[in-house]
Parts: C-alpha cells; sequence; structure tokens
C-alpha cells in the first residue's frame, strides 16, 4: 500500500498545491509553494489522462502527509498517489462510478484516510461519494442532498472540511420567467455514523438581479470554488458586470465563519477580467495566517492557444499580482479544470 511504513505522527507544513492540465497534450502538472510566491515543481509523472477528460481535482489526507491527484475518465474516476507534494506513483488507480460524470471531479480528505468525492454527473446533478482508501474503492451510495437546489448545476462543484465541518458548493442556471437566472449553492455536513450527512442546501445572497436595471449580470457558468484558512470559509467565483454599453468579468470572494452566512470579503484584482464571452474558471486557497491565493484561466475559443491564465495573492489584507511564469511553471494550462488548494497543518 502507497501509504505502509509510513509513522502516523509525520505531518506536512502548511503549503499551496496546483495541479493542471498542460496546454496541448493531457500531462498533468503539479506545482507547490509555502509562501505563494516561490513554487517547485512536484515531478509529477504518472501518465493519468486521457483525451477527453474534463480537468483535474486534488485533495490530501488528513495529516497532508498524501497529495492526491484525480481527473475523471469515462465511468471512472483515476487516482495518483504521493508522499508530500513530490514524491507520485507512477501509476494511477482507477475508481467505477455509479454516475456518468459530467464535469472534473473535486474531493476532500475529511480523516482515517477517507475523502469525499464530488462532481456533476450528465443530469446536471452534484455526487458526492465516500472513498475508503483501506478498502481502495468507494463506499455506500450517492451522499448529496436531495432537493429542488441540486439541479440544473452547471460546472463543477466544490468541496472542502474545516473543524468536522464539511462545506459543498455548486452554480446553477436556469431560465426564469425573467430570464436566465444563475445561483450559488451552499450544503453544510457533518460525519454521521461514518457518512457524510449535508444540511438542506441554501441560495448564497449575491448583490444582483435577473431584473431590468441591474448592475450585475447573471455570471454565466462561472463555478464557484471554495477553501478555508482553517479560521474561516471562503467562496470565490467571477461574475458579469455592466459597464456602460458592456460586460466584463470580475472575480468576487465571499467569506463565511459557519458555512450558512456569508459576506462579501473582497473584489480579487488582477485575475483576467475578459469581455464576456468565454468561460472564466476560478480557483482559491488558504493558509492560517490569512494568506490567501486565487488563479483563474480564462477560456478561449482554442483551448491551448487561447486561454489565458492569472493570479493573485491576498495577505495583510492586500491583493497583489502574482507571477504565473513563476506559479504555473515553464509549461502553458489548458483552459479546463484546474485544482488549487491548500495543504497541511497550521
Amino acid at each position: 500500500m502507497w501509504f505502509s511504513g509510513c509513522p502516523s505522527q509525520i505531518s506536512q507544513p502548511e503549503r499551496f498545491f496546483l495541479a493542471y492540465a498542460q496546454a496541448g497534450s493531457s500531462l498533468v502538472r503539479v506545482r507547490f509553494s509555502e509562501d505563494g510566491l516561490n513554487w517547485d515543481d512536484g515531478n509529477f509523472t504518472s501518465q493519468v489522462t486521457g483525451s477527453s477528460f474534463r480537468g483535474v481535482g486534488a485533495m490530501m489526507d488528513a495529516r497532508s502527509l498524501s497529495h492526491v491527484v484525480i481527473v475523471d475518465a469515462l465511468f471512472e474516476i483515476n487516482f495518483v498517489w504521493s508522499i508530500g507534494p513530490a514524491l507520485w506513483s507512477n501509476n494511477y488507480e482507477p475508481e467505477s462510478v455509479i454516475h456518468p460524470q459530467a464535469s472534473a471531479p473535486c474531493g476532500v480528505g475529511i480523516g482515517d484516510l477517507k475523502f469525499l468525492v464530488a462532481y456533476r454527473r450528465g443530469d446536471d446533478k452534484i455526487t458526492v461519494r465516500l472513498y475508503d482508501y483501506d478498502q481502495r474503492s468507494f463506499v455506500g451510495g450517492d451522499y448529496a442532498p436531495i432537493h429542488l437546489l441540486n439541479t440544473d448545476v452547471t460546472g463543477r462543484p466544490s468541496i472542502t472540511y474545516m473543524n468536522g465541518k464539511i462545506l459543498l458548493t455548486w452554480g446553477r442556471m436556469f431560465v426564469s420567467p425573467q430570464g436566465w437566472d444563475f445561483q450559488i449553492i451552499t450544503a453544510v455536513g457533518e460525519m454521521v455514523n461514518n457518512v457524510p450527512s449535508f444540511s438542506i442546501p441554501k441560495k448564497v445572497p449575491l448583490p444582483y438581479s435577473i431584473f431590468e436595471n441591474r448592475q450585475f449580470a447573471p455570471g454565466s457558468r462561472t463555478t464557484p470554488d471554495v477553501t478555508h484558512d482553517h479560521n474561516q470559509f471562503y467562496i470565490a467565483f467571477a461574475r458579469e458586470v455592466y459597464g456602460g454599453m458592456w460586460k466584463y468579468r470580475q472575480t468576487v470572494m465571499y467569506n463565511s465563519t459557519d458555512g450558512e452566512s456569508w459576506d462579501e470579503h473582497s473584489l480579487v484584482p488582477y485575475l483576467e477580467e475578459d469581455p464576456v464571452g468565454f468561460d472564466t474558471i476560478v480557483n482559491i486557497a488558504g493558509k492560517s495566517d490569512g494568506t490567501l491565493i486565487a488563479a483563474a484561466i480564462r477560456c478561449g475559443i482554442d483551448p491551448v492557444f487561447d486561454s489565458i491564465v492569472s493570479a493573485a495573492r491576498y495577505t495583510n489584507g492586500v491583493w497583489s499580482e502574482l507571477n504565473v511564469g513563476t506559479m504555473f511553471g515553464a509549461f502553458s494550462a489548458y483552459s479546463k479544470q484546474f485544482a488549487l488548494i491548500g495543504t497541511g497543518s497550521p
């Protein structure tokens, strides 16, 4: 087993961890950093993807000893395991799924070598599965909330875990009598009798309307991403803003101490504010000192040559621009879902 012989007291320092698909190929690249400014290559060698995968997810075990890269494949999710951020298995382990996938997977470690993995399935609902490393398989059924708000899902869901609390979020896009409506939905959960149990999903109050004379537009296909800094939760997403005769896209971040009530934390400058018409994939990660990292990939017509990557770092109450070449390394990113997470213990 990949974990055999690993002392239980070993843990990893806090880091940021990045995994993305290399542009023009089906290769996955991983990078890591302790401060968000200086990044190292993770030497990822497994040929985990095929030509039709939708993107990359990442998670870690509770002690952050093992980092895990997950990608979707036809009727399965492929797992690649590591010890630390740079010692990776050369092989991937496929695990079959109960619903066909319509998005890249996301995941989070919840302790005892158990992980929650979520994805959007073909009928535009969220599935949440429990993966048990000791059994090397998914166990149980689909633990996602059964609710009207778990319909018309767009993009990939996002999931995180802090102090015994699970936070699951996703975006909805549907046609209302007034036109297109975009919603961000959250469900808070916890482990009950060794299985995840979620509260009734709720809408995050957003400061825009579907009616005329609005400042903010519905924000088509701007999948939300969640993280925490060991003190509070954060949600980030790209929204569409009316600017006179045109619209543009900006990234906004919300924060919450309990996952139930949300406040607008900040606008994230330096991320690509493209004219509306292309998808923007946003990911965020946090550390216990309050440092946050946000990165975005703007998807163009050509997924290799038209994608634009941008990144920003938040510390001491101020956002600053990050050097994308330093963060992502020598390879450009494909305009597919990528993963940016915080790892390690405070």
